[in-house]
């Protein structure tokens, strides 16, 4: 199993999706960020995803949303980048360094 290292931009991403849904239905924000860490647990054991929008950068659909975590593989480390909605058009200028 790889080790999961969470970019700050992707932790500022789980923390907007919670925020957002958490004034509408608690809940909701709170199961929509526990299939996000599961989808992120489930990589680092097997990596499922496919080839993202940029070189080196593999993106995976979490099941029941519509968000997609955005991930490199370093070695032994998988590495979560952001965490986008799937409406969103995002370009290179949105992706973090690391």
């Amino acid at each position: 199993m790889k080790r999961v290292l969470w970019h700050a931009e992707a932790r500022a991403d789980i923390t907007s999706i919670f925020d957002h849904f958490r004034t509408r239905d608690a809940r909701i924000a709170t199961l929509l960020v526990e299939r996000v860490e599961a989808a992120v647990v489930a990589l680092a054991k097997h990596d499922t995803g496919r080839p993202g929008r940029m070189a080196d950068l593999r993106e995976k659909s979490v099941l029941r949303t519509r968000y997609i975590i955005a991930y490199r593989i370093r070695g032994d480390d998988l590495i979560v980048l952001r965490i986008i909605h799937a409406s969103q058009n995002w370009t290179a200028a949105n992706w973090p360094e690391e």
